[in-house]
C-alpha cells in the first residue's frame, strides 16, 4: 500500500499485510481507494472501492449474480452449521476469524442471498452495524423459515472492531438468546 495511513487504517481492525494478500485487497492510486475484489476462476467479477477522501465513501462495481462471497472460518471449532452475514468486506475478514461469513457490501439481505446459504448452513446470524438494528430484526423474521434458527447480533461497534474472542462471544450470546425466548 502506498501510505502508512492505509496500513494503519487496516491494522486498527486487525487486518494486516498477510490478510490483504489472502483476500486480494489492492490499492488503486488513480482512484485513491482500497479495492476489495470478489474473484471467480481468478477473474474479478465484482469489487467495492473504499475511498478515503470525498464522497461517496464506498462504490460498488459489478454484479454478483449467483456468486455468494463466502469467507470461510479460520478457526472452525465454534461455527458448525452457522453462517454470519455482515455489511462489509473488512467485517467479513474479521468475523471469519471464527465463523463462516458473507459480506453484503451494504445492508440489504435479499432472498436470493439468503436461500443459497440455507442449503449449506443450519443457522443464520445477522450482524449489521448498530444503526441497522431494526433492519437486522426484519431480515431475521423474513428468513428464519429458511434455517433451523436465525438470530441478530447487536453491538455498539461494527463487527470489524472486535477481537477474535469478542466476535465468538457476541455470536454465542446471540445464539443462546434465541433459545431463552
Amino acid at each position: 500500500f502506498p501510505s502508512h495511513d492505509i496500513t494503519a487504517w487496516l491494522a486498527k481492525y486487525n487486518v494486516y499485510h498477510s490478510d490483504a494478500i489472502k483476500h486480494h485487497i489492492m490499492w488503486s492510486e488513480s482512484r485513491k481507494a482500497l479495492i476489495f475484489p470478489i474473484k471467480e476462476k481468478n477473474e474479478i467479477i465484482f469489487y467495492q472501492e473504499r475511498k478515503f477522501d470525498g464522497k461517496p465513501k464506498y462504490l460498488t462495481r459489478g454484479v454478483l449474480d449467483n456468486h455468494i462471497p463466502l469467507f470461510p472460518a479460520v478457526q472452525t471449532k465454534n461455527n458448525l452449521g452457522t453462517v454470519i452475514v455482515v455489511e462489509d468486506f473488512i467485517s467479513a475478514i474479521r468475523v471469519s476469524s471464527r465463523y463462516d461469513c458473507v459480506p453484503l457490501f451494504g445492508s440489504h439481505l435479499n432472498k436470493k442471498l439468503a436461500v443459497r446459504p440455507s442449503q449449506i448452513y443450519s443457522n443464520l446470524g445477522i450482524w449489521l452495524d448498530k444503526d441497522k438494528a431494526n433492519q437486522s430484526i426484519q431480515f431475521q423474521n423474513e428468513y428464519e423459515s429458511l434455517f433451523d434458527s436465525a438470530f441478530s447480533i447487536f453491538s455498539d461497534l461494527d463487527p470489524k472492531c472486535y477481537s477474535d474472542n469478542d466476535i465468538a462471544d457476541y455470536v454465542m450470546d446471540a445464539e443462546v438468546s434465541i433459545y431463552d425466548t
